[in-house]
């Protein structure tokens, strides 16, 4: 009864501003000096206490005996306040979890503990740099999900209208601008987009501070630039303007595409293709330049010297 008592007696007076002792608070009474419902109590001693209140922010506060003896705020409270208050508005531009939120924002409860037990200094930015690097891969994980699903919808987008435009082929053959073949193979460069990405990924070559609109934005136009390379491609092979070295004519549909596949993978390929382009034009240009620059006979030479000879006999003298 002694024991009942005594447990009654030391429950802190909720209705109260002012709190002497921390100590004994658990999640779900709340705070009277912030008007907070603890959530998640991370710290609690009858000098402070640190916990999450329901929108999962970071709360905490100081009893008086925290000053007593000359009691101060460490050295780094300054700039610890100011780290905590930037990371955690960087929560708003990133799609979080309920569950990653709660274990970020935990992080930084942390951090804000061990600077009131005054830590050492370096165990303080340690808690910081892993909350830091929690929200770092929490936003490349977001980047990556914007980044494939815009691509993904474009690559769709493109197959889609492709599988349109051959079923009209099909049915109106001499009304089309191009031939189903054609556009077969362009959207071949979505395929070949689609791969690149995954090979971005690897390499982890995405900025998670641009933002989700850039991201959607580049993963779309990613898309539409593998289409337009693999149709540049199948131009060039189709036409004849460079020879594949292929058997038969399905063997060399089966590279046209494979080549169509690779050139939305690759935007090297396009660009050693348009120099490949440049000097075949090129190589034309110069040859029909020379076919027109045909020299003269000897007869053509006698006649033309003769014609001169005229001229100058027939012209009136001066």
């Amino acid at each position: 009864m002694d024991f009942l008592k005594k447990e009654k007696q030391s429950k802190p007076n909720l209705d109260e501003r002012t709190v002497n002792d921390y100590s004994n608070y658990r999640e779900g009474d709340t705070d009277p000096s912030t008007g907070k419902k603890i959530e998640m109590l991370i710290n609690a001693y009858d000098t402070h206490i640190v916990f999450l209140d329901p929108e999962y922010s970071v709360q905490w506060s100081v009893t008086s005996k925290y000053f007593e003896d000359g009691g101060e705020y460490p050295e780094l409270f300054g700039l610890v306040s100011n780290q905590i208050a930037e990371l955690e508005s960087l929560t708003d531009t990133v799609d979080l979890t309920r569950s990653q939120l709660r274990a970020y924002r935990r992080l930084l409860g942390e951090a804000v503990s061990r600077m009131l037990d005054d830590e050492k200094d370096e165990v303080i930015k340690d808690g910081i740099t892993r909350a830091e690097k929690f929200l770092r891969e929490r936003m490349e994980e977001s980047a990556r999900v914007w980044y494939f699903k815009s691509a993904s919808i474009t690559a769709a987008i493109a197959f889609f209208l492709a599988l349109i435009y051959t079923i009209v082929g099909s049915i109106y053959p001499t009304e089309l601008i191009f031939g189903s073949n054609l556009v077969i193979d362009a959207s071949m460069g979505a395929l070949g987009a689609i791969l690149s990405i995954f090979q971005r990924f690897q390499g982890h070559l995405v900025n998670p501070s641009a933002g989700k609109r850039i991201h959607v934005f580049e993963g779309s136009i990613r898309v539409i630039v593998g289409v337009v390379s693999a149709l540049l491609v199948a131009v060039v092979l189709q036409s004849k303007i460079i020879q594949i070295n292929v058997n038969d004519k399905q063997n060399e549909t089966m590279a046209i595409l494979a080549f169509c596949l690779v050139a939305g993978a690759s935007e090297r390929m396009v660009s050693g293709l348009i120099t490949r382009v440049e000097s075949v034009v090129g190589n034309q240009a110069k040859h029909g330049e020379k076919k027109g620059s045909k020299k003269n006979t000897p007869a053509e030479d006698k006649n033309s010297e003769t014609d001169t000879k005229n001229n100058k006999n027939n012209s009136p003298n001066t």
